[in-house]
């Protein structure tokens, strides 16, 4: 009868035991969706990456941009090459003053840098 009852009460030790294991994996997932979540949601709130400055020169396919304020990852050159597929850059002339969109995550880092810009708005 004794070892009935041991044996009862160690396995319900041992259920308890998971339980509060289970119950803890799931505090732990919690915990890693709502951190994830809340980057995610961070980063979708952040401004866009822009630049602004005086076209230098103007290509067919680029831009040459002097850099007067830059709010973007590449840091503050003194020029960019801007570079974009959609866009047609022949509208442009030198020595405009523009604010341009650019993707931070495609900066080729060569002297001057390359980005590809999203939207340009002439701003006198």
């Amino acid at each position: 009868m004794q070892r009935k009852k041991d044996f009862a009460r160690s396995l319900f030790i041992k259920q308890y035991i998971n339980n509060m294991e289970v119950q803890q994996e799931k505090k732990v997932v919690l915990f890693l969706l709502i951190t994830i979540l809340s980057i995610t949601f961070l980063g979708c709130t952040q401004e866009s990456s822009y630049l602004e400055g005086t076209i230098e020169k103007v290509d067919k396919d680029s831009i040459i941009m002097l850099v007067t304020r830059s709010k973007s990852k590449i840091g503050e050159p003194d020029k960019v090459i801007l570079r974009s597929e959609e866009m047609d850059f022949t509208t442009l002339e030198k020595g405009q003053k523009v604010k341009v969109w650019v993707n931070d995550e495609g900066v080729r880092l060569s002297n001057p840098p390359q980005v590809w810009a999203r939207k340009i708005e002439v701003i006198e």
